[in-house]
C-alpha cells in the first residue's frame, strides 16, 4: 500500500491557504483518518490488494457495505496497474460462495477502445470469463464505473454490479476544504479552457477539431501528450477512430487541417509532470498550485474524461474541476455522463449549454456536436462573460453542490447492496 510521509503530505495541503501549523495538523487528521479507514475495512473482513494512494472515501464506504452474519470474501483493488487484476480474475479460485470484489478506477486495461469494432472493454472480459469458470461463486463487483452493465452483451448471472461513484470521490475531504473560483478575471481574452494532459485519442481528436474551427484564439487549449516525435505523425496515426460515413467528409477535412495547424505551430509540452514532487494523483493541489489561476482567465470548460468511447464511464477529478472552477461545463465523457450528473444534483446549465450531444453514441459525433452546439459561447468571450456574470449564484451553489457528491453516491451504493442477491448455500468443502 502507498504510504506518504509528513513532509510528503505537507507538500499535498500547502496551498489550501492554510498555515504551517494548521498544515500540520490537517496532515495529522488524513493519516490518522486513513489509517482508520484502512483498518476498519481489514477488520471487517477485507483483503486490501491495492489501493490508490489518495482513497479515504471509497474504504470507508467497505465495512458500511457488507452484509452482517454472511459467509463471503471482499478483495479491495486499484485496477493500475491493470496486469495485475487481470492476472489475478485469470487464476481466482475459492470456497467462499459470495466473493466481494472492490475495484477502483478504470477497466480499459491501459488500451483503447475501438467503438466501430464493438470493442469489449478488457476488465468486463476479465470478470465475464472468471464469473464463467467459477459457476459456484456469486460474484458481488463494487465498480467506480457507471453503466458498466452495458459492457456486457449477456451479464452471467452469478456476477452482480454496484457503482459506488467515480475517482471524484477520493479526495472529497480536502476538496471540501477548496475555494470556488469565483472571482473571475472579466478582462480575459478567453472564452472556455480545455485542459489535456495524458493521450487519449478523443484528446487528439478534439484539439485538432478546435484548432481546425479557429477556436484557439478565444480558449486556453493545453496539449501535454503531444511530443515532438507525435507531430511527425500523420492525425491517425495511433488512433482507431473511422470517418466511415458520407457526414464526416467535412469534419474530416476540419480534424486533419486542425492537426496541420498544430503541426505547423509545434507547441512546446511542460511535460505530464502535474503534482508536487513524491505526491502521487495529488488532485488538490494541482487545482491550486496549477490550475487556479487558469481557471480565473475562463469561464466554459470543455473537458474529455480520462474514458470516452466506452459505453461505461469513469468520472475524475476532471469533471470535479469544472464545477470548483465555477465553468460552464461541457463534459466529454460516455453517453449520458451529463444526465448521470443532472441526476447526481450537479446544476448543468441547460439554459446556456447545449448538451445535445449526451446521447450520441458515435465517438466522432459526440464530440463534434459538443463544440457545434455551443460555437457561439466558445467563440465569443463577451457572451461567456455575460452569461457567467448572470449564472454566478448558481455557480457558487454549485461548488457547493459537488463538494457534498460523494456522499450521494454512498447512499446510491447502500441503496444497490441492499438489491443484491446473496448465495445462502453452505460453503465448500474448502479454498483451492
Amino acid at each position: 500500500m502507498f504510504q506518504k510521509n509528513p513532509r510528503d503530505f505537507l507538500d499535498e495541503v500547502q496551498n489550501l491557504g492554510l498555515d504551517q501549523q494548521s498544515q500540520l495538523k490537517l496532515w495529522q487528521q488524513c493519516q490518522a483518518k486513513k489509517q482508520l479507514l484502512r483498518t476498519k475495512a481489514v477488520q471487517a473482513g477485507a483483503i486490501i490488494c491495492s489501493m490508490p494512494p489518495t482513497d479515504r472515501f471509497t474504504i470507508d464506504l467497505v465495512p458500511q457495505l457488507l452484509p452482517q452474519s454472511l459467509d463471503c470474501v471482499v478483495f479491495y483493488f486499484w485496477s493500475n496497474p491493470p496486469y495485475e487484476l487481470e492476472q489475478w480474475c485469470a487464476r481466482f479460485k475459492s470456497s467462499k460462495h459470495n466473493v466481494i470484489m472492490v475495484i477502483k478506477d478504470s477497466l480499459c486495461g491501459w488500451r483503447d477502445v475501438d467503438w466501430w469494432n464493438r470493442d469489449v472493454l478488457a476488465g468486463a472480459a476479465w470478470l465475464q470469463d472468471m464469473a464463467i469458470r467459477c459457476p459456484d461463486n456469486n460474484f458481488v463487483i463494487l465498480t467506480s464505473l457507471e453503466n458498466l452493465d452495458q459492457e456486457f452483451s449477456c451479464l452471467p448471472g452469478n456476477l452482480q454490479l454496484v457503482s459506488c461513484g467515480g475517482d471524484l470521490v477520493n479526495q472529497q475531504d480536502l476538496y471540501a476544504q477548496v475555494d470556488p473560483v469565483l472571482d473571475k478575471d472579466l478582462s480575459s481574452k478567453y472564452s472556455f479552457i480545455s485542459l489535456n494532459r495524458h493521450r487519449r485519442p478523443a484528446r487528439k481528436m478534439l484539439i485538432s477539431y478546435l484548432y481546425g474551427r479557429g477556436l484557439e484564439t478565444t480558449g486556453h487549449i493545453s496539449h501535454l501528450f503531444l511530443e515532438p516525435a507525435m507531430l511527425e505523425q500523420d492525425l491517425l496515426h495511433d488512433i482507431c477512430w473511422q470517418f466511415d460515413l458520407p457526414r464526416h467528409d467535412q469534419l474530416r477535412s476540419t480534424m486533419l487541417q486542425g492537426w496541420e495547424k498544430i503541426q505547423h505551430n509545434r507547441p512546446e509540452s511542460p511535460g505530464l509532470n502535474i503534482y508536487p514532487e513524491n505526491v502521487i494523483n495529488d488532485n488538490v493541489s494541482n487545482f491550486e498550485q496549477n490550475l487556479r489561476p487558469m481557471y480565473r482567465q475562463s469561464f466554459v470548460e470543455l473537458t474529455v474524461e480520462t474514458t470516452f468511447e466506452p459505453a461505461s464511464f469513469l468520472l475524475t477529478d476532471k469533471t470535479q474541476n469544472i464545477f470548483f472552477a465555477c465553468n460552464f461545463p461541457i463534459l466529454l465523457s460516455g453517453r449520458g455522463a451529463v444526465q448521470h450528473l443532472r441526476h447526481m444534483g450537479m446544476d448543468m446549465f441547460d439554459d446556456v449549454i447545449d448538451h445535445g450531444y449526451d446521447t450520441v453514441s458515435n465517438p466522432m459525433d459526440r464530440l463534434a456536436q459538443a463544440v457545434d452546439r455551443n460555437f457561439q459561447i466558445l467563440s465569443d468571450p463577451d457572451l461567456a462573460k455575460t452569461q457567467w456574470l448572470r449564472c454566478r449564484d448558481r455557480m457558487a451553489a454549485n461548488a457547493e453542490a459537488i463538494k457534498t457528491i460523494a456522499f450521494r453516491y454512498g447512499d446510491r451504493a447502500r441503496a444497490q447492496m441492499s438489491r443484491v442477491r446473496w448465495n445462502q448455500t453452505q460453503t465448500l468443502p474448502k479454498d483451492i
